[in-house]
């Protein structure tokens, strides 16, 4: 029962490591899907924007639990490349799904790489660059883009469950 209770935090633990540092949503169901089969556990996903449910079946008890993980995301190749280590150590019985789940919470509580200051600076700067040489803009275009980017930098810090649906679903917006 540990040993279950332990997989069940670890696949608890990694999908909500997977949300917060920017994976696709499509890639966390797999991931997570994979990870239920070889640890032993009967479990089914669902993602949103922002959100994970996590059913575990029981079928000694004929129960099922469900969790709901709400989380915002952040984008960090870093972390996320550290994760993946975390997850082919455990799937690999280098490590144990409670020494798993306490490495991705370190990882989890580990403070992001940049501050505001230069997130902001990087956003500007790229987004100023970009203008021009991507889509042949002035450099009153590039200085737009660059402020646009810092805005979107700065709600994204902020505000980031609001940003990650604005961000998901204004194209379809645009669309219609």
């Amino acid at each position: 029962r540990v040993a279950t209770h332990d997989r069940r935090l670890f696949i608890l633990k990694l999908g909500k490591a997977l949300m917060v540092l920017g994976t696709p949503t499509h890639i966390v169901q797999s991931q997570l899907g994979s990870a239920a089969r070889i640890l032993e556990i009967e479990a089914d996903f669902i993602t949103l924007p922002g959100q994970l449910y996590c059913s575990f079946a029981d079928q000694r008890t004929k129960t099922a639990d469900t969790h709901t993980i709400t989380c915002h995301g952040r984008l960090s190749l870093g972390s996320l490349h550290e994760v993946h280590q975390i997850y082919r150590k455990v799937m690999h019985d280098e490590a144990s799904a409670k020494e798993g789940a306490d490495l991705l919470e370190k990882e989890l509580n580990a403070p992001p790489m940049h501050n505001t200051y230069v997130s902001c600076f990087l956003a500007f700067s790229l987004g100023f660059l970009i203008c021009p040489f991507a889509f042949a803009g002035s450099f009153l275009d590039a200085l737009v883009a660059g402020t646009g980017s810092v805005v979107l930098s700065l709600v994204r810090s902020r505000h980031s469950l609001i940003a990650s649906v604005v961000l998901e679903y204004a194209p379809l917006l645009i669309q219609t």
